[in-house]
């Protein structure tokens, strides 16, 4: 065994603190409504919640998966030095990635009802309600997916931090506010909003993440930028 390093191990520490803190804030921005959910509804409200939350995360990994294939063809895009290709490659996986989570989510969706009943019973019917909200996160779930590989080969590890903490601080307050007033499914629309702000709108608050942030936009877009190229090619072969 070689002798302790303490300045490759200070500078270890410190290359890993923001995936540390990272992971702290997105914990509380997951499990916040569970904490708000049992001081102001109790444990019954909780459990209704959480069956709901379960069969939803049993989903995320597919959206892994998706990754396990698409980090290694985004690293080898970005070694090319080719920007516009680097990009397209990126395009293109959140393309996907999006309307995969759309597909998912319309399947989650229409099956919520026997998904509850059928792994929890009639009592846990007031799960349904919440699981269709949690549902319209699929895309958002899949789409971050590529996002946070991107954070890594830009070396924006830091931006992971802050848009966790950003989601965790909206979460809890809208939990607050709209909990007394909606019950669990007050809590499934906290979770629903912070997820979108973690994920999507907080990557415009930098400069530095702000082009994924339009690629993500272009992304829900989707079909429509895939008509006007077809228009496009169908206008320039008529014209040919």
């Amino acid at each position: 065994f070689g002798r302790f390093n303490l300045r490759f191990s200070g500078r270890m520490i410190k290359e890993a603190s923001p995936l540390t803190l990272s992971a702290a804030a997105d914990q509380i921005n997951t499990r916040a409504d569970i904490v708000v959910i049992q001081a102001m509804l109790g444990s019954v409200e909780v459990a209704l919640y959480s069956a709901a939350v379960k069969v939803s995360e049993l989903l995320y990994f597919a959206p892994n998966a998706f990754m396990s294939g698409v980090f290694p063809a985004l690293l080898q895009a970005r070694s090319t030095g080719d920007v516009g290709a680097y990009h397209r490659v990126i395009q293109r996986y959140l393309d996907r990635a999006f309307w995969a989570g759309v597909l998912l989510a319309c399947v989650l969706a229409s099956l919520s009802t026997p998904i509850i009943l059928i792994l929890f019973g009639l009592r846990f019917e007031e799960a349904i309600p919440v699981l269709l909200v949690l549902a319209l996160l699929c895309p958002f779930v899949f789409m971050q997916s590529v996002a946070s590989k991107w954070i890594v080969a830009e070396g924006l590890l830091w931006a992971s931090f802050w848009r966790h903490s950003a989601g965790a601080v909206v979460n809890i307050i809208l939990n607050l506010v709209l909990i007394p007033y909606y019950g669990i499914l007050g809590a499934a629309f906290a979770s629903a909003v912070s997820y979108v702000i973690s994920t999507y709108l907080s990557f415009y608050i930098s400069r530095a993440t702000r082009p994924i942030a339009h690629q993500m936009a272009k992304a829900i877009v989707w079909p429509a930028r895939a008509l006007m190229t077809r228009r496009k090619r169908s206008a320039s072969g008529s014209a040919d």
